[in-house]
């Protein structure tokens, strides 16, 4: 018997489970592909030429940061258990698009988003992590295909999103809804149980 699906699946079912793993995957392909309508009126506010390519490092940036994240947060979450690394992944990626909406210069705004991307990369390792805790073989298959099939999904319908969020506000709006996407997640992700017990944790080695 695996204690970490019979839990999962008497507290949440496993359409939930399998919608909320999808949406923590989402967070990084949300925070990609949703500015991206928001390039010009971006270029405008930091006195940039239109056709200027100056904008291209906040996507640059934010995968640079998401690929160092994972090998941090990987040890991390095996060592601490996945929620508290869920956790702290989600409040950087929250706090660093809140501080992008802010941001004084482009510059800090590159900086931010190399943060966000760190934090973007906990949600994403842990949540793969409590799919292999919970599921094995056929389960597991099936479980991370319909949770691919959103992952994949997302980037098509974002940067619709982020045009809709401009028809309402400035860019800086965009970084606000990402920054409250994180919260519903870190919110609902709260119904999860820890899948990882203390016996089968890894210590972090120096």
């Amino acid at each position: 018997m695996n204690a970490a699906r019979d839990t999962i699946e008497s507290r949440l079912g496993r359409l939930e489970f399998t919608v909320l793993i999808s949406m923590i995957m989402a967070v990084a392909a949300l925070a990609i592909d949703m500015m991206l309508p928001a390039f010009g009126d971006m270029r405008s506010h930091f006195d940039l030429p239109a056709d200027s390519n100056a904008l291209a490092p906040i996507v640059t940036f934010f995968f640079i940061g998401l690929g160092l994240g994972h090998p941090i947060w990987g040890p991390l979450s095996d060592a601490l258990g996945r929620k508290r690394v869920l956790y702290a992944g989600l409040a950087v990626y929250i706090v660093s698009s809140i501080g992008a909406a802010f941001a004084p210069s482009i510059e800090v705004l590159f900086l931010l988003r190399f943060i966000g991307g760190i934090g973007a990369a906990g949600p994403r390792v842990v949540a793969i992590g409590i799919v292999r805790d919970a599921y094995q073989g056929e389960a597991m298959a099936k479980v991370m295909s319909y949770v691919m099939a959103v992952f994949i999904l997302v980037p098509v319908f974002a940067p619709a999103l982020g045009s809709l969020v401009l028809a309402f506000g400035p860019w800086h709006l965009i970084f606000w809804v990402i920054a409250a996407f994180g919260i519903a997640v870190t919110v609902w992700s709260t119904r999860l149980p820890e899948t990882l017990p203390s016996e089968r944790r890894i210590p972090l080695k120096a």
